[in-house]
This record gives C-alpha cells, sequence and structure tokens, in this order.
C-alpha cells in the first residue's frame, strides 16, 4: 500500500512550532525557578530580621514580644534549627514551658544527636523538678554529636547534671556522674579542686582526697584545696591529717573552722592516744567523763521524757567518776577503754534524745569513741 505525501510545509511548521513550545517551556522554568530564589531569599531575609528581633526582645526581658517575632523568624525558615532553639527559650521565658517541650521534641525527631536540642529539653526538665527526665536529656545530650571545640562546654554540662543530682539528693547518680567527671579533666588545680569538691559532696572523700592531693601538687599554696583535703581526710577519720591541711590554709570558712577545732580536740582529748604518760591519761578521761556528765544532765532538763534511756549512763558515769585514780589505771588498763566506751554511750544517748551536739568538745568526744569501736 502506497504511503501518503507529506506536506514538506507542514513537517517544518509543527517542528517550528515545537521548537517554540520549548523555548517557551525553558523561559517559563527558569522565571519560575527565579522567582522562587527570591521568594525564598526575601523569606530568609526577613527570618533573619525577625530573629535578630525576638532574640533582642528576649535578651531585655520581653518573652511574649520575642515569642511572636520568632514564630515569624521560624515560620519563614523552618529549618533553622537555631531559630527554633531560641523559640523554645523564649516560650519556656513566658511560662509556656508545654509548648516550648513539645517544640524542642519535635525538632529532637529530626535531629536526635543534637546536644543543644537535648540541653535545652533537660534544663526544661530541671526547671519542672523531674530529674529522670532532666538526667536522660543531660545524657542524651553528653553522648551527642558535638562539633570539635566544645569539649569545655561538654565537661561543664557534666558539672551542671551532677549539681542537679545533688541538689536533689541523688548521691549515687551523682557519683557516677563524677566519676565519669574526673576521667577527662584538664590537669588543672582549679580542675582537680572542683572534682575534689564535688565528689566531697557526692559522699566520696577517698577519691576527693586524690583529687585535692594532685591540685596542691600543682598549686601548694592553694586555699580551696587546702580547705578541701583537711575534709576530706576529716571525713575519713584522719585528724592528724586534716589538721595538717588546716592549719596551711589562709583562711577557713565557719563550717571549716568548726572541722578545724573538732579535729584538733580529737587529737588532744583522746584517753587512748599513744605514748601518753598514766597522769596524762587519766586527765583526759576525767575531763571527758565530766564533760558528759554534764551533756546528759542538760538533756534531762530539755528532755525529761529520755529519763528512763539517760539515767542509767548518768549513774554509770558518776561510778566511774570515783574509780578513776592513777593506781586503778595502773592496775586495770582496761579502765580507760571501759571509760571512752562509756562517755561514747552517753554522747550518743544525749545526741539520738536531744539532737546532735553543737559543741565541739562534745562532737569531739562521739568522734573520739567512734575511732575505738570496733565494727558493729
Amino acid at each position: 500500500m502506497p504511503l501518503p505525501d507529506i506536506n514538506p510545509r507542514l513537517v517544518q511548521r509543527e517542528v517550528v512550532l515545537l521548537v517554540a513550545l520549548a523555548l517557551v517551556a525553558s523561559v517559563a522554568f527558569v522565571f519560575t525557578r527565579e522567582v522562587a530564589k527570591r521568594q525564598h531569599d526575601t523569606n530568609l531575609s526577613d527570618a533573619a530580621e525577625w530573629f535578630a528581633i525576638g532574640e533582642r526582645q528576649l535578651d531585655e526581658g520581653h518573652a511574649a514580644a520575642a515569642v511572636a517575632s520568632l514564630r515569624h523568624a521560624s515560620s519563614r525558615s523552618r529549618d533553622n534549627r537555631h531559630y527554633t532553639l531560641t523559640l523554645a527559650r523564649a516560650l519556656a521565658a513566658n511560662g509556656q514551658v508545654e509548648e516550648a517541650r513539645t517544640v524542642l521534641l519535635a525538632l529532637r525527631e529530626i535531629v536526635p544527636d543534637d546536644p543543644d536540642v537535648s540541653i535545652a529539653l533537660a534544663r526544661l526538665a530541671a526547671a519542672r523538678q523531674d530529674v529522670t527526665e532532666a538526667q536522660r536529656f543531660y545524657q542524651n545530650a553528653l553522648y551527642g554529636i558535638w562539633t570539635p571545640g566544645r569539649e569545655d562546654e561538654r565537661l561543664r554540662l557534666r558539672v551542671e547534671l551532677i549539681r542537679l543530682l545533688l541538689q536533689h539528693e541523688e548521691r549515687g547518680r551523682a557519683l557516677s556522674e563524677v566519676v565519669a567527671l574526673s576521667t577527662n579533666l584538664a590537669d588543672t588545680a582549679p580542675a582537680h579542686t572542683e572534682a575534689g569538691q564535688l565528689f566531697l559532696a557526692a559522699g566520696d572523700p577517698e577519691r576527693a582526697l586524690d583529687q585535692f592531693s594532685r591540685a596542691l601538687e600543682l598549686s601548694p599554696e592553694d586555699d580551696d584545696a587546702l580547705a578541701g583535703a583537711g575534709e576530706a581526710a576529716f571525713l575519713r577519720g584522719d585528724y592528724a591529717g586534716a589538721q595538717r591541711y588546716f592549719s596551711r590554709a589562709s583562711a577557713l570558712s565557719g563550717r571549716l573552722g568548726e572541722l578545724s577545732a573538732v579535729a584538733r580536740l580529737v587529737l588532744t582529748q583522746d584517753p587512748l592516744a599513744p605514748r601518753l604518760t598514766l597522769a596524762a591519761r587519766r586527765s583526759r578521761l576525767e575531763a571527758a567523763v565530766s564533760r558528759s556528765t554534764a551533756r546528759l544532765e542538760q538533756c534531762l532538763v530539755t528532755r525529761p521524757a529520755a529519763a528512763s534511756s539517760l539515767e542509767p549512763l548518768h549513774a554509770e558515769l558518776a561510778r566511774l567518776t570515783t574509780s578513776i585514780d592513777n593506781r586503778a589505771l595502773r592496775d586495770q588498763p582496761e579502765l580507760v577503754d571501759h571509760g571512752v566506751d562509756l562517755v561514747y554511750r552517753a554522747q550518743r544517748a544525749a545526741a539520738d534524745a536531744c539532737g546532735e551536739p553543737r559543741d565541739t568538745e562534745d562532737r569531739a568526744l562521739l568522734l573520739v569513741g567512734e575511732r575505738h569501736r570496733g565494727p558493729a
């Protein structure tokens, strides 16, 4: 079957039409893309302006106005994490804590390893006194992906977590975090001193003393390290060591000054201290019995209801008083041990009935007794 004749002019017209359409489409595409780019650039510019306004308002304490400005910024640049984080901060400052948390949780779904998002969530939880959630987000932040150069900020964040846990009496958790902190410290006196103070607060005077000792190797006259070392030694029962550290410090706060005084009294009041003459041993024991008798009498006045537990000890102290002389101590050396134990039991009973003693002498006598008591 013969093919129909093709009109060359018709073909040429169709080709020209297709080329024209292609050109029009290309121009339209370029125009549309340019318009979109200009709109995008305009949005970014507007977002930056709104963000600058909102950040300034937030810094000036105008949280409500900052929220409105930062919403504009975030809506014009939805992918900008910094804008969203600052919006969440403004919302929290304006009392819109749950909305701030919602914003941050949505952002965390997108960037789960961003430490700044987890830090913001941790601080929101801490402000709500939700320690468990705060700790979770702090740890997420600590083990997130940090940009280089932020190592010190990361360490400070762990300290922030430790202080939160200590504030809420979570000493076991805090101690774990201080141990982690101590493995990555700068080798400077201030860093070791701070770690020592945190170990003390978390209830580990042994590790605290290690940190203070290193601080003193680096800076032998550091008052904070000397005071901390003295307190750590005191809590370990090393009263002579505590006195050595305390005596080197140029100034001690009221509480540390009291610890120093108690440590000194423990060393000078202990009837069982080594290398004492018989007369000195007797003198110390008599003073301890007299002091403890007075403590029981004072407690009986303020708490008559405690008579059943205190009066037998008072009578026992009175009997011991009449039996203390050089000959008895020479013939019965165990009398000193008995006397120290009785003094401790009297002081402990008075503390249980009337509260822990405030007087440094009574506190020292309790510690003397604890030094010489066997395992419970």
